[in-house]
């Protein structure tokens, strides 16, 4: 069912595996990295930069509610920038597979 997503605000899945009873998934890199740092180094978003990203999570979101996902663990370390431009953020709902609840 991940592998199907294509939304440009969700990371893309891969494939998951599991190894000496630990469970590893398969995305794509997005550079940009973690929303957290990026706000933690910057000290401040203007309101239009917030309003944008919130924009753009609420987005993934959304796609992912509507194929019936829910995140669980949604906070910063989880919002990825796709470069590192801040320009696109990646909702990354591969973190954890058990973190999601299939309805």
């Amino acid at each position: 069912m991940l592998e199907s997503f294509k939304c440009k605000y969700i990371v893309k899945f891969i494939n998951s595996y599991v190894h000496d009873q630990n469970l590893y998934t398969v995305m794509n890199f997005s550079q940009g990295g973690e929303l957290q740092a990026y706000v933690k180094g910057k000290k401040y978003l203007s309101e239009n930069e917030a309003k944008s990203i919130v924009k753009q999570i609420t987005e993934g979101l959304k796609y992912i509610h509507s194929r019936g996902v829910i995140h669980r663990d949604l906070n910063p370390n989880n919002i990825l920038f796709t470069d590192e431009n801040h320009d696109l953020i990646n909702v990354s709902i591969m973190i954890l597979i058990q973190n999601f609840i299939y309805r």
